[in-house]
């Protein structure tokens, strides 16, 4: 798994590997117990902390166990400290684990250390989204939520390369949508603007002073987009923009049905 041409080295000294495996079965003592106090969070952060300075990750597997538990604690902590804020901020927590899991993993073969480094992160991520459902965090559970489809899907595109020019634009632009609601209304009026633009090149219209032939490529861009009445008529060009448009009119309708459940039942 570790070499020494490449910089990766061996796994850590024995004894900095003993007393790390001692403070995590500590740790997972304590969590084993139940966390009913912040003091105990903390006390365990602590301990995880240590384990994983000790290590260096130069023994990858137990390194990423230790940083799980670090995260794992310290949003416990944060989750019960009634002097925080309601929202607890994610942001540099999850670039945090970005930047710790790409160290961890140059301790693999340089082959895998992309794979590894998206496989620790997707771990720890989908833990914290068990706290922050445990303590009914909805924002950063969506927060987290999010990390864990682009990790996913980043996991899906890395581990089958010949599919990445069809399937990275659909699954990166799901992603966007799926990110936020002020996001989803950003794109629905930029696909209304542009099919409103192409409908504009229509042969029948003809006049652009007559008000109703200028709100007509308007009209046409949200029946078509909301799947109301296709155009089937002047010219292949044209239908196959009310095809695509239909299509994505109906793609756009399933991802905002899902997030609105998706809204409507957490809160």
């Amino acid at each position: 798994m570790k070499g020494d041409a490449d910089g990766s080295g061996h796994s850590s000294p024995g004894i900095f590997l003993l007393i790390a495996r001692h403070l995590l079965d500590r740790a997972e003592s304590m969590l084993t117990k139940g966390l009913s106090s912040v003091e105990q969070a903390v006390r365990g952060a602590v301990l995880a902390n240590d384990a994983l300075e000790l290590l260096g990750g130069k023994t990858p597997t137990t390194a990423a166990e230790a940083l799980s538990l670090k995260h794992h604690f310290e949003l416990h902590a944060e989750c019960q400290f009634t002097g925080v804020e309601h929202h607890v901020p994610l942001h540099h927590r999850l670039k945090e684990i970005k930047r710790d899991a790409e160290s961890i993993a140059r301790w693999f073969r340089p082959q895998e250390r992309r794979r590894a480094a998206l496989n620790i992160q997707m771990n720890i991520v989908n833990q914290l989204v068990r706290i922050l459902r445990q303590y009914n965090q909805f924002d950063e559970e969506q927060e987290c939520m999010n990390r864990v489809r682009h990790l996913h899907n980043s996991l899906y595109l890395h581990e089958h390369p010949w599919r990445r020019f069809l399937t990275w634009p659909i699954l990166r632009y799901s992603e966007f949508l799926l990110s936020s609601f002020s996001r989803f209304t950003i794109a629905l009026i930029v696909w209304i603007v542009g099919l409103t633009l192409l409908f504009n090149l229509r042969p029948d219209i003809k006049s652009p002073t007559d008000e109703t032939n200028s709100l007509q490529p308007f009209g046409d861009a949200i029946s078509t987009f909301l799947g109301i009445n296709p155009i089937t008529s002047y010219g292949p060009w044209l239908i196959v923009l009310s095809v695509v448009a239909i299509v994505a009119g109906l793609a756009h309708l399933g991802i905002f049905i899902s997030h609105l459940y998706v809204l409507v039942s957490k809160r």
